[in-house]
């Protein structure tokens, strides 16, 4: 693998490890405070779908 490809690899890991921890940090944040509302349940669950999504979603090229 060349270096411009390392960087692009690098930097899409990078990206995609930050969007796993903005949503592990919003789940933990909801965790605390979690009431079993439906509407509650379904954020949640929503959230929970983007955490689990977000280390294969693609991004588009800049």
């Amino acid at each position: 693998m060349d270096e411009g490809a390392f960087a692009v690899l690098e930097a899409e890991l990078r990206a995609r490890l930050l969007d796993v921890n903005r949503i592990a940090d919003r789940v933990e944040a909801r965790r605390t405070t979690f009431a079993e509302l439906a509407e509650e349940v379904d954020s949640l669950g929503y959230q929970l779908h983007n955490l689990y999504g977000a280390p294969s979603s693609t991004r588009p090229a800049p």
